[in-house]
């Protein structure tokens, strides 16, 4: 009887590791995901404090401590797998003003900033290389473009048209664009540069002072 118990006890133990590494497995899981969640979470309330969000025409989720899941918050969308993360963010005609926020880099999954027809100045951040399509037209952007940070980028499209940007175009572009739309601004000189970016297949130059 007791050569019994010890057979029966063995695979016992067995089942009994491999539950708890599932659930330690899974605490480890959860644990990551939701550290994640409040990285993101203050990267966005950063951007919400520093951009005037009180007086967005749309906010809602943002700043509510009740609202938990920041992928409901307005215009937020999120990976589909778990764990979620900001993917996009879309908040045209909304009344942003004053500097995007250094911060914004540390949403590293996000692919889309669409934040046209605000009150957004210079100067950029550095934005996350996950980044893909950027979206600043009609805003108040002022001066000169600044070159540093478009070459650390993997853009594909940017939207900056309808500005006030001046002075020539940037030498260095990132190998990756394929859409430019610099219209409505004041930009003169040449369009050397842009010879160098083998897939463009896009460009808006319209209503600017080029030679």
């Amino acid at each position: 009887p007791i050569h019994q118990s010890k057979e029966m006890t063995l695979p016992y133990k067995c089942v009994v590791v491999i539950v708890a590494t599932i659930i330690s497995l899974m605490m480890s899981f959860i644990s990551s995901a939701t550290a994640q969640t409040a990285y993101e979470r203050s990267a966005l309330m950063n951007l919400y404090d520093s951009m005037g969000g009180p007086s967005w025409t749309y906010s809602a989720g943002w700043g509510d401590d009740n609202v938990v899941d920041i992928c409901t918050w307005a215009g937020i969308s999120c990976s589909r797998t778990e764990p979620k993360h900001v993917t996009w963010i879309t908040l045209s005609h909304n009344n942003l003003r004053g500097t995007i926020p250094e911060s914004i880099s540390n949403l590293t999954q996000l692919g889309y900033l669409l934040l046209s027809n605000n009150f957004i100045t210079y100067p950029l951040p550095t934005f996350p290389p996950s980044l893909r399509s950027l979206t600043l037209s009609y805003n108040l952007l002022s001066g000169p473009l600044p070159s540093s940070w478009l070459v650390d980028t993997n853009l594909d499209t940017i939207y900056f048209e309808g500005n006030a940007i001046t002075g020539n175009l940037p030498l260095e572009y990132p190998a990756t664009l394929g859409l430019l739309n610099l219209a409505n601004n004041q930009l003169n000189g040449n369009l050397n540069s842009l010879a160098k970016l083998p897939l463009m297949y896009e460009l808006f130059l319209e209503n600017n002072d080029f030679t």
